[in-house]
């Protein structure tokens, strides 16, 4: 029925028509150059708007491993407030990107990410979002009641009670069961401080019913607990009206002493000083046992068990051109502290810059330095004699807000690694420098098993100073992937869908899959007659290889990562080899396996059998290969347990959709290995 007008209508009989507006979205990031507003809405645990709750943003760190950061900065760092909720529960602010400090996050062009926005309020549990979720427009951060408080008492080991006690929270869980982490240990509605009464009792509120807290229980004269408690709202069946605890902690050894340079005598202030801090921190996140040198560099250490021996870390202020150091001290007599002096190396202020060698700006990142194996200070920064990677190396160090990277290095030889920051770029993996390798540079020491990080990572560069105060500034050149489009069309200038594309993800400098990218090499199926070969590295070959298989079309194109797309790829009927092999007697050799070798660059044509580009023969000698690009040059390789790996035939041309038939082919036949039990073995 052919479409016309409806006749008209009056007013009465048709109303006007409106549009339903679209409803507003709950959350929202709105981000500004450096800066990004952050809206949403705060509802109390009856699903009501709340008004009146206390809104923060906590950044801290996100990477989960203690060795990973070790600013010492990072325990000065402060929840931003943002807003208050309004009367209907609404709040909108701003943070600009300065304000993002000491935190991984910084690796990224957009830090505020895998920030934690947090709304709280007073006699109510916490609630929170990670502020990129709030770009998806319908999350809220609804309260939970706060009626189940977590009632504690703190022992020693003969069962008396501890007063005194200090009781604070490390981070919180959202729920028994989940696995969703708030690592922030100050918001509305949380006492600051709690300490255990005369009878070693406390009662923490603020964290909310079905959660799970993580508690650091410390005190002047006991060791330092780390404990988990759950503020089920029903146990076994029944409604609970309070989690409890119940904590034993033993006697502390205190450790003090001074730090001071070991070049000059003169005492570090500011430094950082841990107690067996691989004990706690795999899954805490926060190194609890520590202490601060005063002006004169001494610190007094308490909190750790007693022991046969303690394994201090030290680590300098940032200010300072020192190296950390870590040493194991054997322990004193009964409770008498244990005096324990430090003198620090001095080392070499190191500023890294990241750079794109195409445009030669500054890329943001993170990186891992490694101390060379003949660094006559090598044994400084391992774990253990012969541990590698080094501990330096799992020191993670991130581009600051000038987007640098900067770190005090070992005097001698040594290296950077650096992966680029921000998911989804086209930064290509490392390459060996030519002028290292002529060098001698792998680009460790030769031989040296760091070297091997440089198959996972975007770049590097090669450190090898003298103990300085002067920042040394070194690069590490960036190489950005190109991208090439291209169409495929058939024998009939036609465009060619659903093909197999296979090489569009290679990266030539990967010895395993590009972790990177997240594109390791795979086949794909196209869904049109377009493809596109990712992060090409310039004036490196690249095989693109493309068959479909309904349609028995083949192509291929050698690539450079030079050319200008888009590109336009003709698909031919394939090739097919076959032939036989017999022995000097004429009978047939069953079992062997045959390929068509091409000689194409990496990562090579489309497999030209079903197994990898080999084929087997079967009981009387024969084998077919099939996929064979027409006109291109192929020798046929022979290999198996009774043949003798040997090349029968060269340059083998095949015309296209045409067999063409090799014959008989002779081939050595050679008695396969035995092993001492006398089977055979290939």
């Amino acid at each position: 029925m052919p479409w016309r007008p409806w006749p008209p209508a009056t007013a009465k009989e048709q109303p006007a028509v409106r549009e339903a507006a679209k409803p507003e979205p709950v959350s929202a990031l709105e981000e500004t150059g450096d800066a990004v507003t952050l809206s949403s809405r705060v509802l109390g645990p009856d699903g009501k708007p709340f008004a009146g709750a206390e809104v923060t943003v906590w950044w801290y760190m996100y990477f989960a491993g203690w060795s990973a950061w070790h600013n010492s900065a990072m325990h000065t760092v402060a929840p931003h407030f943002g807003a208050t909720s309004a009367a209907d529960g609404r709040f909108r602010f701003t943070i600009s990107r300065a304000e993002f400090t000491n935190t991984m996050a910084n690796t990224s062009s957009k830090p505020w990410g895998r920030a934690i926005v947090v709304a709280a309020a007073k006699g109510y549990g916490p609630a929170w979002v990670y502020a990129m979720d709030l770009a998806k427009g319908d999350r809220m951060l609804q309260l939970v009641k706060d009626d189940i408080p977590i009632k504690g008492r703190v022992l020693d080991l003969q069962g008396k009670p501890v007063a005194g006690a200090a009781v604070r929270v490390l981070r919180l869980k959202r729920t028994p069961d989940s696995f969703d982490w708030l690592n922030q240990n100050r918001w509305a509605g949380l006492p600051v401080d709690v300490s255990t009464d005369r009878d070693g009792h406390f009662t923490l509120t603020g964290i909310g019913r079905d959660r799970v807290a993580v508690l650091h229980v410390s005190g002047p004269s006991i060791e330092t607990r780390v404990v988990e408690v759950a503020t089920r709202s029903t146990v076994d069946g029944k409604p609970a009206t309070s989690a409890s605890i119940e904590v034993v902690a033993g006697p502390t050894k205190v450790i003090e002493g001074t730090v001071r340079a070991r070049d000059t005598g003169k005492p570090l202030a500011g430094a950082w000083v841990y107690g067996n801090e691989e004990d706690y921190c795999n899954n805490i996140v926060v190194r609890p046992v520590k202490a601060l040198t005063n002006a004169r560099g001494r610190y007094r250490l308490v909190g750790l068990p007693k022991a046969k021996s303690y394994k201090l870390s030290i680590y300098p202020a940032e200010r300072d051109p020192y190296l950390a150091m870590v040493r194991t001290v054997p322990d004193s007599e009964g409770l008498k502290p244990v005096k324990a002096d430090f003198g620090l190396y001095r080392g070499v202020p190191i500023r890294i810059r990241l750079v794109d060698r195409e445009t030669d700006k500054l890329v943001r990142g993170q990186g891992y330095y490694e101390v060379a194996q003949n660094n006559p200070l090598r044994a400084e920064a391992e774990w253990a004699p012969g541990v590698i990677p080094s501990r330096e190396f799992m020191r993670i160090r991130v581009t600051d807000h000038e987007g640098f990277i900067r770190f005090v290095a070992y005097p001698g030889a040594g290296a950077f690694f650096a992966i680029v920051g921000d998911a989804g770029s086209h930064y290509l993996l490392g390459r060996l420098r030519p002028e290292d390798e002529k060098k001698g540079y792998y680009p460790l020491t030769k031989g040296d098993f760091a070297n091997g990080f440089l198959e996972i990572m975007n770049g590097y560069c090669v450190l090898d100073s003298r103990p300085s105060d002067r920042e040394v500034t070194f690069d590490v050149p960036l190489t950005r992937g190109r991208d090439l489009e291209g169409r495929l069309i058939g024998p009939d200038d036609k465009p060619v869908q659903g093909a197999v594309v296979y090489g569009h993800t290679f990266d030539a400098g990967a010895s395993r899959p590009d972790m990177l990218r997240g594109t390791p090499i795979h086949q794909e199926m196209l869904k049109t007659d377009a493809f596109t070969a990712l992060g090409l590295y310039p004036g490196e070959p690249r095989t693109l290889s493309f068959v479909h298989k309904e349609r028995k079309l083949v192509g291929h194109l050698v690539v450079n990562g030079t050319e200008k797309g888009p590109l336009t790829v003709r698909l031919q009927s394939w090739g097919v080899l076959t032939g036989r092999l017999v022995d000097a007697k004429g009978k047939p050799v069953a079992g062997a396996r045959v390929k068509a070798w091409h000689g194409m660059p990496r990562p090579g044509m489309w497999p030209s059998g079903e197994a990898g580009g080999e084929v087997p023969t079967d009981k009387e000698g024969r084998f077919r290969l099939e996929y064979l690009d027409p006109g291109l040059k192929r020798d046929l390789h022979i290999s198996g347990a009774t043949v003798s790996a040997a090349e029968a035939l060269k340059g083998l041309t095949v015309r296209p959709g045409e067999p063409k038939d090799l014959g008989d082919i002779r081939v050595k036949v050679v008695p396969a290995k035995k092993d001492k039990k006398g089977a055979g073995n290939e």
